[in-house]
Parts: structure tokens; sequence; C-alpha cells
């Protein structure tokens, strides 16, 4: 986002994004364990993609989404270092994609309320958590609160998310079939539909 675009970004913590922390605060490593139910990962975390994203870009707001314990959120939110809110969400399976969709939706519209209100623009992260969480990201950014900014956070670079469709023209799409049936249908005599010949 642009330095004079006032925005607020919303997205979820992901495993990656607590092993990242507790790399620098080695006290957290037991309770980051218990938490993801993960050793440690041999693999650098470098900054996570939340940090990585923040670090890079500026917004006013930063809303997180997570089922952690709320010591793991409060010790996140510090070392952000950002103006954080966490909506803590118990979430027991982060592949069920209902249970996801709920839980950000509902996150998506109190901050889309608040931004409205304040003349700012959303942005969501697509890249922590599971690839379940950011396939609904994407299709709430794409629809319902479109036109979200998307970004993606990779070995350290941050860039904006380019979707090549625009799923508002599927879905007309797929409601245009069925809305012309029933108008051509409306032009038909009862008699003369099928199904109807005894009427």
């Amino acid at each position: 986002c642009r330095m004079d675009e006032p925005s607020t970004l919303v997205c979820w913590i992901g495993h990656t994004d607590l092993w990242a922390m507790a790399k620098e605060r080695r006290e957290l490593v037991e309770e980051v364990r218990r938490q993801t139910k993960q050793d440690e990962s041999r693999r650098d975390p470098g900054l996570g993609p939340v940090k990585t994203l923040t670090s890079q870009r500026t917004f006013d707001r930063v809303n997180l989404i997570s089922n952690y314990s709320e010591t793991v959120n409060e010790a996140f939110s510090r070392w952000l270092a950002a103006p954080v809110t966490v909506h803590f969400k118990a979430l027991e399976d982060p592949t069920d994609y209902e249970s996801v969709f709920r839980i950000t939706n509902e996150v998506l519209e109190r901050v889309s309320i608040e931004n409205r209100g304040e003349g700012r623009r959303l942005a969501i992260h697509l890249s922590p958590g599971t690839p379940t969480m950011a396939a609904i990201l994407i299709l709430l950014g794409k629809t319902r609160f479109f036109p979200a900014k998307l970004y993606q956070t990779h070995g350290g670079t941050v860039f904006e998310a380019k979707i090549p469709f625009e799923l508002d023209l599927f879905v007309s799409k797929l409601l245009e079939d069925p809305d012309n049936l029933i108008h051509n249908l409306s032009f038909e005599q009862p008699s003369e539909v099928r199904g109807f010949e005894s009427i």
C-alpha cells in the first residue's frame, strides 16, 4: 500500500510465523512446539510471512486471525511491533473449508465495517496459514470484499498477488443461464412446458 493510502491488513498467523518469532525469542520455543505440534523446523523461517510483509509495507492496522493460545498471541503481537488486533478463533481443523470460511468471513466483515467508517482500504495477506485459508481469502477478497489488495511473501520478498480472473464474472455467468431459462419459460403456456402438460 502507498504511504498516503490508509489500509488495514487481515491475515491468519501460521506455524512459520511462530517459529520465526521463536528463533528470536528462545524462551517461547516450548510453547510454540506445543501450539504447532511440531518440532523446530530445520528450514530457516526468516522473518515469517507476516513480519516480512509488515516490515516492508506500512499498514494503519494489522488484524491477525489466530487459533493459538493467548500467551503466543500476545508475544507475537509484541514481536511484530505493529498496531495489532488479534482475533482469537477456536479452530479444530485448519483444513476445514466451512469453519475457515465462517471465521474468516466474520473477521473480514467486522474489519470492512470499521474501514468504511474510517476510509481505509482492505489488504489481505495470503501466505500465512494453510492452503485452505489462502483459498478462502482469495475467494472472499475477489468477491464479497472486492477490491481488496492481495499480498504474498516468498523468500523475504513481498509482492502483490495478481489473480488472473474476476470471480464475479464467473458467478454472474453461472447465474445468467438459469435466469435465461426461467425468463424463456415465463413466456410459454403451462401446457407447453414439459412436465406441465396436464395443467
